[in-house]
């Protein structure tokens, strides 16, 4: 994390009205590891995110995205031979979801999409054929990313290698609820009518990209 979004995730913090609530210790039942995509351990600085290929790659890191998207090897994610191939699954309420191939194959990626219709994706939970992400996709925390940022991610994703794992984003069991997809489709978590701070901003797009927050921001509007 750049030290500007630091300071800007700190004076966020700031902001938050205090709440007296003793929260006991996590209870880790499993070993906690913490996969990190090539480079994304690197320090990055303000005049690095000039630049819209690393600004992509700095903000599709801490969104978490290739963790999303990449399956799982015998030693963990597979970020050297398959990063962003996607069909990991993840089951919850909704049954079971696989995430998608988000690599530029054409025939099993997202290499034939038009850059609107992976924004659409990202901001409205919508695939190219027009049918609803299923969760755990977060494109609710997406919606209000500024312009800039969200045209950086679609450029950063069309430089993934093409890799052809065949699987469908969203496949739903019959296990689903309906009501609760409904419910998690129509979330609101943004206040269009409350001002739009600059800071605040940049540090609730960090916040939701790495969906940190469940709460209702109230500035987390692009300015």
């Amino acid at each position: 994390m750049s030290d500007h979004d630091l300071d800007a995730v700190i004076a966020y913090l700031h902001t938050l009205k205090p709440i007296k609530n003793t929260v006991p210790d996590p209870v880790y039942r499993m070993p906690q590891g913490h996969p990190i995509p090539p480079g994304g351990d690197k320090k990055f600085s303000e005049p690095m995110l000039a630049d819209k290929l690393n600004k992509g790659f700095y903000l599709a890191t801490i969104a978490h995205c290739m963790e999303c998207h990449t399956p799982i090897g015998p030693q963990g994610r597979d970020f050297a031979d398959r990063l962003g191939a996607g069909g990991f699954e993840f089951p919850g309420f909704w049954g079971v979801s696989v995430s998608r191939n988000i690599t530029s194959s054409k025939e099993k990626g997202i290499g034939a999409w038009t850059d609107d219709e992976i924004k659409r994706a990202l901001t409205q939970g919508v695939s190219r054929d027009g049918s609803k992400l299923k969760p755990p996709m977060g494109y609710h925390y997406y919606a209000t990313l500024a312009p800039d940022d969200l045209g950086a991610i679609v450029d950063r994703t069309r430089q993934r290698v093409t890799l052809g794992n065949a699987n469908a984003s969203g496949l739903a069991l019959p296990t689903a609820n309906p009501l609760n997809i409904f419910r998690w489709r129509n979330r609101r978590l943004f206040m269009p009518s409350e001002p739009r701070n600059p800071q605040i901003y940049r540090s609730c797009r960090l916040q939701f990209s790495s969906a940190c927050s469940r709460q209702n921001p109230a500035a987390c509007q692009p300015p």
